[in-house]
């Protein structure tokens, strides 16, 4: 298809520059957000670190919805925050469900009709 990445499909780019500030002459140059609307793989996540992280979750809407993607943001923060608590787990210890209720809203988002979830 056209447009379509065949190397891979799913980007995940962490970017730690330091912030632009710079001049050029009596010239201000300020660096622009590179936020597009449209997504150039079938997932992006952008992770800035800059004073405050800052994501930006860029997804095809033909393969993925929204329900789909919020579990994916707050699967990742709960790994994050895993990281730095309990060191010690590994990320499937940490991504493990707690009790009845959270291995039923996955159970549920798995039987969604979700194209790509739903095949699961």
């Amino acid at each position: 298809a056209p447009g379509h990445n065949p190397v891979f499909d799913i980007l995940l780019l962490v970017q730690n520059n330091a912030a632009t500030g710079q001049s050029l002459g009596p010239l201000a140059l300020h660096a622009l957000p590179d936020q597009t609307g449209t997504s150039r793989y079938d997932l992006n996540l952008m992770v800035e670190d800059r004073a405050e992280i800052e994501l930006v979750l860029e997804y095809d809407v033909a393969l993925f919805n929204n329900d789909s993607m919020a579990w994916l943001l707050e699967d990742y923060a709960r790994l994050l925050v895993g990281f730095v608590e309990t060191p010690e787990l590994s990320p499937l210890e940490i991504l493990a469900p707690t009790g009845p209720g959270q291995a039923a809203s996955v159970q549920g988002l798995l039987d969604a009709d979700d194209p790509l979830l739903g095949a699961l």
